[in-house]
């Protein structure tokens, strides 16, 4: 479960990273603090060296400009509804519910929109359209130490998010679909789980 659990929170660190670009990319940016809330869905793939396959996932993302976030990786759910974090586990039926810990920004600020850009410097690398972002120093937390960022030219999307995991695997995520809403559809953010979950608080 650890390790699933390590996965699923990276691609959402990932994901948060995307706001953190925002600042380094104007137009990117500007289209992504006009609206409350963004939806994406993605396709997340893990090329893996020491098994020699690759596995995927198919996502949906719901982020909003508070810190909020819904998002389904395959059958696994992740929530934050402003107070605690949500991970739903399918395979084991289990509900894992635990607060922010305060002395990791990271995980406090999860998706938080405007101090994101504090986590890593970009660049320009020499590929027309991509970046390449690089934790600060002295930045803790269980987050990629570099990652690179492909944006679409004409809609200024972002087109792919790449980094090594901890076990030294290649991840890739691919946006498939971006849309914005002026207004927050504010039960996304409610959790909404099943019954028979086996419920665990941290």
């Amino acid at each position: 479960m650890k390790n699933t659990r390590s996965y699923n929170l990276i691609c959402v660190i990932a994901f948060a990273v995307i706001f953190a670009t925002a600042a380094s990319f104007d137009e990117t940016k500007r289209k992504l603090a006009k609206y409350e809330c963004t939806h994406f869905e993605f396709l997340s793939t893990v090329d893996s060296k020491i098994f020699d396959a690759v596995d995927s996932a198919h996502g949906i993302a719901y982020f909003a400009k508070d810190g909020r976030y819904n998002i389904e990786i395959g059958p696994d759910i992740f929530l934050f509804d402003g107070d605690s974090l949500y991970s739903y586990i399918w395979e084991n039926n289990q509900l894992i519910i635990e607060k922010p810990d305060s002395s990791d920004p990271t995980a406090s600020e999860i998706s938080f929109v405007m101090k994101l850009d504090e986590w890593y410097d970009s660049k320009s690398l020499k590929e027309k359209n991509r970046f390449r972002l690089v934790k600060k120093k002295g930045l803790k937390g269980d987050i990629p130490d570099s990652m690179i960022i492909t944006i679409d030219e004409k809609s200024a999307d972002i087109k792919t998010i790449e980094y090594f995991d901890i076990n030294g695997d290649l991840n890739r995520i691919m946006i498939l679909e971006q849309q914005a809403d002026s207004i927050c559809n504010d039960s996304r953010f409610e959790p909404d789980f099943p019954d028979s979950v086996d419920k665990v608080r941290i």
